[in-house]
């Protein structure tokens, strides 16, 4: 099992080499940004329905928070995998420590 999960994270990491770094970038970033939205609709939408009462978040905060959030943790799994699959690999894993 510790195998093929060695591999799917190989092919990620091709992946995510393949589209690029800025890409890759972008694309979890809006992904952030849509992830807030659809969850800034929801609960917009409950005071509808009688489940909460609130006003949301502004799209100025959508767009601060969403693009944020979405940049520093894309940005640190780029990191990760590119020391993982570094050539030559690292001699010490200071992560383990």
């Amino acid at each position: 099992m510790n195998r093929a999960r060695e591999e799917k994270r190989i092919r990620e990491w091709e992946t995510m080499q393949s589209t690029g770094h800025l890409r890759y970038l972008l694309r979890n970033t809006l992904m952030w940004i849509g992830s807030y939205t659809v969850v800034n609709g929801a609960f917009l939408l409950l005071p509808e329905i009688g489940w909460a009462h609130g006003s949301g978040m502004t799209i100025r905060d959508i767009l601060i928070c969403g693009g944020f959030t979405g940049a520093v943790l894309s940005e640190l799994h780029w990191s990760d995998m590119k020391r993982k699959f570094r050539i030559p690999p690292p001699q010490e894993d200071w992560m383990a420590r």
